[in-house]
Formats: C-alpha cells, sequence, structure tokens
C-alpha cells in the first residue's frame, strides 16, 4: 500500500436508494499515467440495475506521505 492523493473526485447523484434495496458499486481504475490514477464508477440497485450514482476521478499515487506497508516502531528516531 502507498499513500494517494486525490486530485479530483466527482460524484453526481441520480436518486437515493430506497430503504431495503440492495445497492451494488462497479469502479474500474481504466488508465494510469506515470504517477497518476484514473478511475470511473457507478452505484446500481441490485435487482435492475437501475443507476444511483456515477464517479469519476484522477489520484495521485505514490505521494509523499506515510508509507502503510511499513512497521512503525513507537520511539523508534
Amino acid at each position: 500500500m502507498r499513500p494517494i492523493a486525490t486530485i479530483d473526485l466527482r460524484v453526481d447523484f441520480i436518486r437515493a436508494a430506497l430503504p431495503g434495496e440492495d445497492v451494488r458499486a462497479e469502479v474500474e481504475c481504466y488508465a494510469v499515467q506515470g504517477d497518476i490514477a484514473y478511475v470511473k464508477g457507478k452505484a446500481v440497485v441490485g435487482s435492475d440495475d437501475s443507476l444511483l450514482a456515477s464517479v469519476s476521478g484522477s489520484f495521485a499515487v505514490g505521494t509523499l506521505g506515510p508509507a502503510f506497508d511499513t512497521v512503525v516502531t513507537k520511539g523508534a528516531e
């Protein structure tokens, strides 16, 4: 796991899910150029695939920040 910073994130809400409706999310990373990852996705009703929301975004991968794949020892210098 590496630090990731959100560059741009857009969510278009079409409608709210009704109580008791199953919701399924489908998201894909469709391109990576250098350190930038581009994603798109949607949330749909599980029973009929009707659209609830769509999303698109771009993210900087490997930015400055804490690495989450290393052990940090308390008090280590």
